[in-house]
């Protein structure tokens, strides 16, 4: 009887939803077969799978601190439980026992659930919206682009998504998505979030998942990965109103929560048939439907597969999608790539791509950077060094970079021609020796390890700002924040196990410092032993409560992610909030029992015997590179005069004026001061608005009170005028600002 009921109530609803719902419906006009028995057969799993009521369930609901309210709920769907509860406000998701949960998906019983509302900002509420809208977005594609395969429609915290399909199969005057495409959709997409479709979850097995998706070798070829994945585990499929998709979720509770969602762009590209080979795709027929997928790879494409991918972004109003817009506008205006072209800090090449070229005003910049750190590391007793960029493979054998790393890495080969990473060694007759470092910790192993080692020496600090390389793909690269050569403010500390708290309280206490002198909030998070992990248990527990220590020393707010460490120790990981609002994972405080077995490294204790030391990794800036775009969009552009690549622009109001111009700025370059000078014909407002986008912390007009007294009358950046002060004393104030934290 219940699930006849089911039957009833969603055919019911489904004809309540009107046009909209009906789209999934098998009278529906216009639908293809394939899709409408997708519709069918997912109906027909979902009633085998609702069981007979058994009794109650009972959970408890955790709103915020306040102590939690138990509740019980005959659906044991956290949707009725919340409501039980009479929890206020629009909830988007549910965390249960911590993880993230549908609200139309029943909960163990004695479950303790707490709301996720969709105002929260919350990262996992972002993106369960933002992949929800990617569903929605499928939704409207297979509507309107009748015929297309779709594949895969991530979302991401940051409230974007997409969606990519291969349009092949399409008629051609409909597989190209232009403006007019992308304004269809999206109203396509709105009349779905009005209709508020629930988000259905089941569970199937893999016979059954591949017959809801035998038209499509794509979902079929992630239904493997799924099965290699959880061999033993059940496939998660999902529907909202006449979509159904293959999908581990989770989702918000329906389609009514999206409401500011907007479509941004497409792009279309081919996979050829090499690359529809390497992920092991067959583009002949979907597994086990012989000749469902005719017509994909064939004649205009090459061979390949044409695909579409369209970009989106969801929230939860309409209010805060203008706010979003506004945001962008801004972040457009303070892109680290408009900044240093503007003022002329770096520039990119086709002849290396990802690989920056800084000019003199952007080399200005990370010389203070280093210039900063040198100090603290003076002051916390590390040893700069620097060591060679390419090394041997019996290094990176012994470091496990060969075996696990080589996707990541350049080789060199006994030739001389680098050679991608993908060459097995010996391939071709072509035999690979070396490779480009990627990380500095093996070269500071040996280092270490040059000579024996004595407990008084320990701790030993090593701190390394060589290039590294890593072989990121040409898609992956953006500007300054993915690149494929970089410094990194990379350290080491190699000590006894009863060193570490102290060692990382002060790697803890230059962060502090360090994020507070650049105006950043941050966030700390742990990251405890995973399963598997390497060594023994007692020393992972003994690591992390000194870590542990250490965080509680800051006095700050700080996070556990259980299970979250690598296998060869645990970490605390640093993320900063910028002026935008946005989060950036930067410093990293690393513990390792690894490479010190690797590289068999030791010292002498006091009672004469071989101990193995601890080795702590830290980054305090991370990548000099992608901290650099990062500060430059935090601050748009407006460096603080301590690293400031133009810190005084000198003008002179006529040509009567330019002698005393270039008489103070000849002593502003004669005191370390970055000065420039406007002495031009053109008039003086026209000159300030050309040097404006430079934002030089100082601007010194050169009239004739200045000439007929000798002092000067410097504006600071976005201040009024300030008052006359001698030379002498201008530059003396300068350094003065700049020694606070040179």
């Amino acid at each position: 009887v219940a699930h006849l009921a089911r039957g009833i109530e969603m055919r019911c609803l489904r004809w309540a939803a009107g046009p909209a719902g009906l789209a999934g419906a098998r009278w529906c006009s216009g639908l293809s077969s394939a899709l409408s028995r997708r519709i069918e057969l997912f109906e027909q799993l979902q009633i085998a799978r609702t069981p007979p009521a058994e009794g109650a369930i009972r959970a408890r609901v955790r709103v915020g601190t306040v102590d939690p309210v138990e509740v019980t709920s005959a659906t044991g769907t956290p949707r009725d439980l919340l409501k039980r509860a009479k929890v206020k406000g629009k909830v988007a998701a549910v965390q249960v026992d911590g993880h993230l949960w549908d609200l139309n998906t029943p909960v163990p019983p004695n479950s303790v659930l707490a709301p996720l509302f969709a105002d929260s900002h919350a990262p996992d509420v972002a993106a369960a919206m933002a992949h929800s809208a990617a569903h929605v977005l499928g939704a409207a594609l297979e509507a309107l682009h009748p015929g297309i395969l779709l594949t895969n429609g991530p979302g991401h915290a940051d409230g974007k998504f997409f969606y990519e399909g291969c349009v092949d199969r399409c008629d051609p005057a409909q597989r190209a998505v232009g403006a007019a495409e992308l304004k269809a959709l999206e109203a396509h997409m709105k009349r779905l979030v009005r209709a508020d479709h629930p988000f259905e979850r089941i569970e199937v097995a893999e016979g059954e998942a591949r017959e809801v998706f035998a038209d499509n070798p794509f979902k079929q070829h992630y239904i493997t990965q799924a099965v290699d994945r959880a061999p033993e585990g059940p496939i998660s499929l999902y529907r909202c109103g006449p979509f159904v998709d293959l999908c581990r979720g989770p989702h918000v509770a329906s389609t009514g929560l999206l409401k500011g969602v907007t479509l941004l762009s497409a792009n279309s590209h081919v996979w050829d048939s090499a690359t529809l080979a390497e992920v092991g795709w067959s583009m002949d027929s979907a597994r086990g439907t012989e000749g469902a997928a005719e017509g994909v790879g064939g004649e205009g494409s090459g061979g390949g597969a044409e695909m579409q991918r369209v970009h989106g972004v969801a929230l939860h109003s309409g209010e805060a999608l203008v706010e979003w817009r506004r945001q962008q506008k801004e972040l457009a205006e303070r892109s680290h790539r408009t900044i240093g072209t503007q003022q002329e800090l770096f520039m990119m090449h086709p002849v290396s791509p990802g690989a920056p070229f800084f000019l003199p005003h952007g080399t200005r910049i990370l010389s203070r950077l280093k210039q900063y750190l040198h100090k603290k590391y003076a002051e916390q007793g590390y040893d700069e060094v620097m060591t060679p960029s390419v090394f041997s493979k019996a290094l990176w054998q012994q470091s496990g970079h060969w075996d696990h790393y080589d996707e990541d890495m350049f080789f060199v080969s006994d030739s001389g021609h680098s050679l991608q990473p993908t060459a097995a060694d010996g391939e071709g007759g072509v035999v690979l020796e070396k490779g480009l470092k990627p990380m500095n910790c093996p070269a500071h192993c040996l280092i270490f390890n040059h000579r024996p080692r004595s407990y008084r020496e320990l701790p030993v600090r090593i701190a390394d700002f060589s290039a590294l390389h890593r072989n990121e793909s040409s898609g992956a690269l953006s500007g300054l924040t993915r690149v494929r050569e970089f410094h990194q403010d990379d350290g080491h500390v190699f000590c006894a196990p009863e060193h570490i708290f102290t060692e990382v309280q002060n790697c803890l206490s230059v962060i502090r410092e360090a994020y507070g002198l650049f105006g950043f909030e941050y966030t700390l998070q742990l990251s405890t032993r995973p399963d598997p992990f390497l060594g023994s248990a007692e020393v992972w527990d003994q690591a992390e409560a000194r870590l542990r220590e250490a965080l509680d020393s800051t006095g700050e707010r700080w996070t556990v992610d259980d299970g979250g460490g690598a296998f060869y120790g645990p970490k605390i990981d640093v993320t900063l909030r910028d002026a935008l609002g946005r989060h950036h994972q930067t410093a990293t405080i690393q513990l390792d029992f690894q490479l010190p077995t690797r590289f068999d490294l030791s010292y002498t204790d006091e009672h004469g015997e071989s101990q193995r030391p601890v080795i702590v990794h830290r980054a305090l800036l991370g990548s000099l590179e992608r901290f650099f775009a990062i500060l430059c969009e935090h601050t748009a552009g407006k460096w603080p005069l301590w690293l400031s690549p133009r810190q005084v622009v000198v003008c002179s109001v006529s040509a009567q004026h330019a002698e005393r111009a270039r008489e103070v700025h000849r002593a502003l370059m004669a005191a370390g001061i970055h000065a420039d000078l406007e002495c031009g014909d053109e008039p003086l407002g026209r000159r300030l608005r050309r040097v404006r986008p430079m934002r030089h912390n100082y601007t010194v007009v050169i009239g004739d009170t200045e000439v007929e007294s000798g002092a000067v009358t410097p504006k600071a950046r976005g201040a009024e005028e300030g008052a006359p002060v001698p030379l002498a004393q201008f530059i003396a104030d300068l350094h003065a600002e700049q020694d606070q934290v040179l």
